[in-house]
């Protein structure tokens, strides 16, 4: 009888912890936020240390338990390790905001009046900690800072579903690509009549490209689309 006994406790130990898992959207990707994390070998601050990884690597959610996310990390040598990483050291499933203009200020605080930390440029990719109705709050330098909703950003979701479907297409005039549709945007790059261009959209009489993992703006009359129309 003792065995059994043992053996059903096994078994329900066993379901609890998968039941644990089961939780939440996993797997999903998840990012270091604090300088560094430890990745455990359990779900204990005390548990042997598996790997640091540093803020801003990317990691494979599988699960949680308690104050721990279980996840799955590859190293810069290609080695793979399953452990525990406290949830306050990193983002589950994250946003991120591309900044669409240069000299995008970013704050120490959520006022035009505090301090100032820095600039950043068109196509830096933030990742997203949290939100108020004015301001991101966004993770800097294993530190965090405020961008304001009136700042121009694309969500990295939003750049994610215009990258599903691409077609491929060619500028027959030359042209420069934008981060907006109009001219008023700031420029990207000059295309020369006759480089290849991947589609992935249309936004009123401009043609959204594919561009360094995001995407970019040109003025439809200047490409043509794979069948040889002129894009409209």
């Amino acid at each position: 009888m003792k065995k059994i006994a043992a053996v059903m406790l096994a078994i329900a130990l066993c379901l609890s912890a998968a039941v644990a898992f089961a939780d939440g959207n996993y797997p999903c990707p998840g990012t270091v936020i604090s300088h560094n994390a430890s990745l455990r070998e359990s779900a204990k601050t005390s548990a042997t240390r598996l790997a640091s990884v540093m803020n801003g690597e990317e990691l494979t959610v599988l699960g949680e338990d308690g104050d721990f996310y279980y996840c799955e990390y590859v190293n810069s040598k290609g080695k793979v390790f399953d452990g525990y990483i406290l949830k306050v050291y990193m983002m589950a499933d994250p946003e991120y905001i591309v900044l669409r203009k240069g000299n995008t200020a970013l704050y120490a605080a959520p006022m035009y009046t505090d301090k100032r930390v820095g600039s950043m440029g068109a196509y830096e990719k933030l990742l997203v900690i949290d939100e108020t109705d004015k301001y991101w709050i966004v993770n800097l330098r294993d530190a965090s800072a405020f961008v304001s909703k009136k700042s121009s950003v694309w969500l990295q979701s939003e750049i994610d579903n215009m990258l599903m479907e691409t077609e491929k297409g060619a500028v027959v005039e030359a042209t420069t690509s934008r981060t907006g549709p109009g001219t008023s945007w700031p420029s990207v790059k000059k295309l020369s009549a006759g480089t290849e261009i991947e589609i992935c959209g249309y936004d009123g009489n401009w043609t959204i490209i594919t561009y360094k993992n995001a995407v970019a703006y040109v003025n439809s009359e200047d490409i043509v689309v794979a069948n040889g129309a002129v894009s409209e």
